[in-house]
């Protein structure tokens, strides 16, 4: 489920010397900002952090199979160990393994 921004509700900044003017804020200094709410800068922020976690969370959604199959590789025929990351999300599958284990019996 994704997480959206409805308000944000408070903020403070820390200065790292970012050109801030002299005196407004010092290297360091954790300040209040007023009226985070209606701050155009601060709902931006909000919401490119929002979206960048419901990212990373699309992202690791999934599911891990791990199958063990007979298959010819050339001549060689063998068993094998496959790994295949599954987004049904994203309707995406990626290869992760594909190992021979032994010969067949």
């Amino acid at each position: 489920m994704d997480v959206q921004v409805i308000t944000p509700i408070g903020g403070i900044k820390l200065g790292l010397g970012d050109n801030c003017p002299i005196g407004e804020t010092k290297l360091g200094d954790i300040t209040p900002i007023p009226d985070a709410a209606h701050n155009p800068k601060i709902t931006d922020l909000a919401r490119w952090a929002v979206d960048e976690y419901n990212k990373e969370n699309q992202e690791v959604s999934g599911t891990m199979y791990y199958i063990t199959l007979d298959a010819v590789n050339g001549c060689l025929m063998g068993v094998y160990e496959v790994k295949v990351w599954v987004q049904s999300c994203s309707n995406s599958k990626k290869l992760v393994e594909f190992k021979h284990i032994r010969p067949c019996a």
